[in-house]
């Protein structure tokens, strides 16, 4: 029984957040699938339990379904995996660990990735300018101001600007939105970000921004890369965080000065699954507090690689950012919360039985609900000394 990789595992980062995997090395542990097999399956024969400990340790950037492989190669359904079953999922580990291994392709650095929003767009060449300009970056420390994440101020002494100006276009956002490069090897992941100055200030996740110290870069549409060179602010529970990228005349958009309310539109330009640069709508569904904290309930269909990019109004201007996809049941979500901060163990213990319990399949591999939650507007100008610039 030849399984189709694709068919059978449904690759999910969980999170919402926490950035692609990379192109590399996706932390695979490079024994054979032999000496694999003797930890899996010790006695010749796997349960699903072991399966799921098995995935979850060998592939910790991803969130494999392991309840579904395990139905799927369960031929005679005794609930065991048998040598012949085994074989199978070796087969399919094999198809796995071959796509992770891959370095994507090089399309050179004149490569343009967005020229117009009437061209197509190839996102295996994106990927692979994203990937080799980001490595190529790396190699310039010079401009990197140090700093440590625990003490980064959650308020900078910048202002945020107020200049009136015309509706922003939907190519005017897409400039404005950059890919974020973070990382090397293991630790290498792609997500998003937006400038908001056209001397290269830039919002993100918090999530995305502690990364800084890995090394982060940022690529425009127009296929020019650039290093993150200070964090500025941010607020680890807000997910918020305040960038500047080196260079100058960037191009930006507006933030809002009043949020939006319910019921109202919304427009996202995201890179949700390696998606470069997608184009949604949706609209404000809830503004949840959460550990003292306002957020941004949407409609918006983000996931892993959108984290940090831009939604905005009807009139284009900058609302909130991609941040958390929640997964589960309403009573465990709202008792849960983000865990953003600190978790203590015994909580950790909870979100561990949430993520990884034994229920049957709910459309998402066993959750119950599906929802996302975005920076919000509010969280953003705290970032900033004052409102508006005097």
């Amino acid at each position: 029984m030849a399984i189709p990789l694709m068919a059978a595992v449904c690759v999910l980062i969980s999170g919402g957040g926490h950035a692609d995997a990379p192109p590399g090395d996706a932390g695979v542990a490079s024994v054979e699938w032999d000496e694999r097999l003797k930890i899996l399956a010790p006695d010749g024969t796997c349960d699903q339990k072991a399966l799921r400990r098995f995935l979850r340790d060998s592939y910790p950037e991803f969130q494999l379904p392991a309840r579904r492989l395990f139905r799927v190669l369960d031929a005679n359904e005794d609930q065991l995996l048998d040598v012949d079953e085994l074989k199978e999922l070796g087969e399919v580990i094999e198809q796995l660990d071959s796509e992770l291994v891959d370095e994507p392709e090089d399309p050179g650095e004149t490569y343009v990735p967005l020229r117009s929003l009437t061209d197509g767009i190839d996102d295996a060449l994106i990927d692979g300018a994203v990937y080799h300009r980001h490595l190529d970056a790396l190699k310039d420390m010079r401009t990197v101001k140090p700093v440590q994440i625990e003490s980064v101020p959650a308020t900078c002494s910048l202002h945020l600007s107020s200049a009136e100006s015309a509706k922003a276009t939907v190519e005017d956002l897409m400039q404005a939105t950059v890919i974020i490069a973070g990382g090397q090897g293991d630790d290498y992941f792609t997500s998003g970000g937006v400038l908001i100055s056209s001397n290269g200030l830039l919002l993100t996740n918090f999530h995305v921004a502690e990364a800084f110290e890995l090394g982060l870069t940022a690529l425009t549409s127009d296929g020019r890369n650039y290093r993150v060179v200070e964090f500025l602010a941010g607020d680890r529970l807000k997910d918020i965080a305040l960038l500047r990228l080196y260079g100058d005349e960037f191009p930006f958009v507006a933030v809002a000065k009043t949020p939006p309310k319910v019921g109202d539109d919304l427009v996202m330009i995201h890179h949700t699954e390696n998606r470069f640069y997608t184009y949604d709508r949706g609209y404000l569904m809830r503004n949840p507090w959460i550990e003292g904290k306002q957020w941004m309930e949407v409609s918006l269909k983000f996931g892993p690689g959108g984290s940090g990019c831009g939604i905005f109004n009807q009139d284009h201007e900058l609302v909130g950012l991609v941040s958390i996809v929640m997964l589960g049941d309403g009573p465990s979500l709202a008792k849960l919360g983000h865990g953003l901060g600190e978790l203590e163990s015994e909580v950790e213990s909870e979100a561990e039985s949430l993520l990884w319990d034994e229920s049957e399949d709910f459309g998402a591999d066993g959750f119950e609900l599906v929802v996302r939650h975005a920076v919000s507007l509010p969280a953003i100008r705290s970032l900033f000394s004052s409102k508006d610039a005097p």
